[in-house]
């Protein structure tokens, strides 16, 4: 499935949403139709609207877990895959999520074998695990981190109260079954 969805509203968010061919899955396994990838976008937009953040340029690419590791490699010097990279663009680099910056940009790539497996672990739908890490991504762009555990606490919180305000509830504190 190669599948590509742009904003075509008249928001000052640019977002553009691409799902690469996914050949090691049998057909149909992951598929995300137009609407599931608008409701992504909606994610991304509704993290940055709560975040009063009025420009952004964003591009989401939905790939295999066999493309992540390879990009997770590559620009990490970390081997396998993982859940989501993100790479913020930005020319303003805000040191804290209250920081300023002038206008998001990045690019955030998805794993959706990774995403598929833990949402059968919390048994919830694929497309909340993607909102999920679509969210959390532009969280790292507006400035948040996860790398102490007080810090992670707090963004994992925020994701999940951006999915209450999107009527999907708490995907992140589910406990794996």
């Amino acid at each position: 499935m190669d599948a590509s969805l742009s904003s075509d509203d008249d928001s000052p968010h640019e977002l553009s949403i691409v799902v690469d061919e996914i050949s090691d899955e049998p057909p149909n396994q992951h598929e995300l139709g137009e609407s599931q990838l608008n409701e992504i976008l909606q994610a991304v937009r509704c993290t940055l609207d709560r975040h009063e953040r009025a420009a952004a340029a964003i591009s989401i690419r939905i790939v295999s877990d066999d493309a992540i590791a390879e990009l997770h490699q590559r620009m990490m010097d970390i081997p396998g895959p993982t859940d989501v990279l993100t790479f913020d663009l930005s020319d303003d680099h805000p040191q804290d999520a209250t920081a300023e910056i002038s206008k998001v940009e990045g690019d955030i790539v998805i794993s959706i074998d990774t995403a598929a497996r833990e949402a059968k672990n919390r048994n919830h739908p694929l497309l909340h695990e993607i909102m999920l890490y679509a969210i959390h991504a532009t969280l790292h762009l507006l400035g948040f981190d996860d790398i102490n555990e007080e810090d992670a606490v707090r963004m994992h919180a925020e994701e999940d109260d951006i999915l209450k305000a999107l009527g999907i509830g708490a995907v992140y504190g589910r406990p794996v079954t």
